[in-house]
This record gives C-alpha cells, sequence and structure tokens, in this order.
C-alpha cells in the first residue's frame, strides 16, 4: 500500500490527502450529532492519515522541477503550502474534539453548524483538487463555493462569539470560545487553501 501511494502523481496524493481530512470532518459532525465514540476514533485515525500524506507530498513536492509553470499547474511549493494546510486544518478538528470532551463542553447547535460550514468547506476544496486532475477550469465552481462556505462559516463564528459573552458563567465562556477558535482557524486555513488553488487557475 505504501509503494502504491508513492507511485501516484503528486496532485493525486495532495487529492488523497484532502479526502482524508473530509472524512476527519464528516466524522467530527457525526460525532457532535450522536456523541459516538467510535465517530470520535474515526476523527483521529483520519488526522493520522492525513499527516502521513503530508510526508508523501512533501517528498513529491521535492522531485518536482523548480521555475515557472503553466496556468493551471499546482506548483512544488504549492504542493507544499496547501500540504501543510491540510494538515493544520485536520489538526484543529482534531483539538476541537479533545477540548470539547476535556472541558465537558456539550455539542450545542453552534458547534455543530461551524462544523457542517467545515465540512462543506473541504468537500468544495477536496472537489477543486480532483479537478486539477483532469479537466482543470472545472475547479473554478468549487473554489466559488469552498470560499463561500468559509466566509459563512467565519461569520457565524462571529455571530456565535457575541451571544457565547452574554452567558453568565465566564468559565464556560472560556471554554466554548476556545473550540470556536479552532473552527475560526479552520475557515482561515481553509479559504488559504482556496486562494492557492485559485491562483494556480488564474482566479480573481
Amino acid at each position: 500500500m505504501f509503494l502504491f501511494k508513492r507511485k501516484l502523481a503528486p496532485v493525486a496524493k495532495l487529492y488523497e490527502q484532502a479526502l482524508q481530512v473530509e472524512k476527519a470532518l464528516e466524522a467530527l459532525c457525526d460525532y457532535l450529532s450522536s456523541l459516538k465514540e467510535e465517530r470520535a476514533g474515526a476523527v483521529a485515525a483520519h488526522v493520522r492519515q492525513a499527516r502521513k500524506w503530508t510526508l508523501l507530498l512533501e517528498q513529491a513536492a521535492g522531485a518536482q522541477p523548480a521555475g515557472a509553470q503553466p496556468a493551471g499547474t499546482l506548483t512544488a511549493a504549492d504542493l507544499s503550502r496547501l500540504a501543510g494546510l491540510f494538515e493544520l486544518i485536520a489538526g484543529e478538528a482534531e483539538s476541537a474534539l479533545d477540548e470539547m470532551r476535556r472541558f465537558a463542553v456539550k455539542p450545542e447547535e453552534p458547534l455543530r453548524e461551524l462544523a457542517r460550514f467545515s465540512l462543506r468547506m473541504l468537500q468544495e476544496i477536496s472537489g477543486a483538487v480532483a479537478c486539477f486532475s483532469g479537466a482543470r477550469r472545472t475547479a473554478a465552481q468549487p473554489l466559488i463555493r469552498a470560499r463561500q462556505s468559509a466566509a459563512r462559516g467565519e461569520k457565524a463564528f462571529l455571530e456565535f462569539r457575541r451571544e457565547l459573552l452574554n452567558r453568565p458563567n465566564a468559565v464556560e465562556i472560556l471554554k466554548i470560545q476556545e473550540i470556536y477558535k479552532r473552527f475560526s482557524n479552520i475557515f482561515d486555513n481553509g479559504h488559504q487553501a482556496v486562494e492557492i488553488l485559485g491562483d494556480a487557475l488564474v482566479l480573481k
């Protein structure tokens, strides 16, 4: 299996990593709805897989020739930055889950909604990455939708944080605010990934 992964084209490796991050967020959404322990375990498992792909992508990026690339092509620097961003997103999802359990924070609707926005964003980013293996121009629409999901998620984060500050329990506010911030980081990293992919398509 490891040898098979090494033989994949760099963009295919990036797509596989994006899928693992997407699955981690999907498992997080499931856990927030069901509180089933196996879904919490699935989050950690997919995050581990995403981190393994980072190493493979770094190796693939190092093997690519330096210099300018034609439009619609991801450079070695692009691959490296995207791999790092995907790993950061996976790590933030795992940290959000860990903190929620450690602080005994109930999965209220705001947390579930932030997780859903995160998942939708990653689904669109994964779709855009897949397009780079074939009809690259078709990546435009999923990138636009990913950018919209990130913006809506960040807007929801700001609204939920304002509402949170009205609660009487200061300790509860601090705990939940830390978890909210994890999702804000996910949206920020996702937005950066969209910008990198968009620049490769000369999208502005």
